[in-house]
């Protein structure tokens, strides 16, 4: 489990890749500020709500984007890393 505050990687301006995860899901859960979930290839944009739980399946493609007041709890496995998580680059 994770807090995430705003940073480059969430940066709607910024973002430059999406990411799945081989072993584990991901969950995410807005606390304060906005943020959207960025799902698939496609780039489907799914707007947060606070409080709501919103969980990404294993295999994923995904991005989290976030205002610069967010504050967002991720939940994966323990051990997700680079070796079990695959990058796609948008440029």
């Amino acid at each position: 489990m994770a807090l995430a505050n705003f940073g480059a990687p969430f940066d709607r301006n910024r973002y430059t890749y999406l990411e799945r995860h081989h072993l584990t899901d991901a969950v995410f859960v807005l606390l304060a500020g906005s943020a959207s979930l960025v799902i698939g290839l496609e780039k489907a944009e799914t707007h947060m709500e606070q409080g709501k739980l919103y969980n990404v399946k294993k295999g994923t493609w995904h991005a989290l984007l976030m205002s610069e007041d967010a504050k967002v709890v991720i939940v994966e496995n323990h051990d997700t890393c680079r070796e079990n998580t695959e990058y796609y680059p948008l440029s």
